[in-house]
């Protein structure tokens, strides 16, 4: 569903989209770095690490529907997880359109605000 940016409560805070291409894990720390649980290297869409509802984003979460138990580790390739390959740290772009380099365990976890446009980060 599309949205204006006034919609979102927290643009500043609300990540578009960050460095991706690797699968995630369905339990903490979600991912490694580096990375060793595969690439998905067409990858553009970040998921919820946890999210196995088969609701359509943004509700509740951004959820790649199509993998059950674990979304980032999904056959499909559009879907993936935060890929820190910057010193631990990932390039992250936000919806106000500013540019910054964060830890991923900053914004990439289960249930993340920051990955959710109607909330937007904590």
């Amino acid at each position: 569903t599309a949205f204006n940016l006034s919609d979102m409560p927290k643009p500043s805070q609300t990540v578009l989209m960050s460095d991706t291409g690797v699968t995630s894990l369905p339990t903490e720390p979600y991912i490694t770095n580096p990375p060793v649980i595969g690439s998905k290297g067409s990858a553009w869409l970040l998921c919820d690490p946890t999210c196995t509802n088969s609701g359509t984003f943004p509700n509740p979460k951004p959820c790649n529907a199509g993998a059950a138990a674990n979304p980032g580790s999904s056959t499909d390739s559009n879907w993936s997880a935060a890929n820190p390959r910057h010193l631990d740290s990932v390039n992250v772009a936000f919806a106000d359109g500013h540019v910054k380099s964060l830890p991923a365990r900053k914004f990439y976890y289960a249930d993340s605000l920051w990955l959710q446009p109607r909330t937007g980060g904590p």
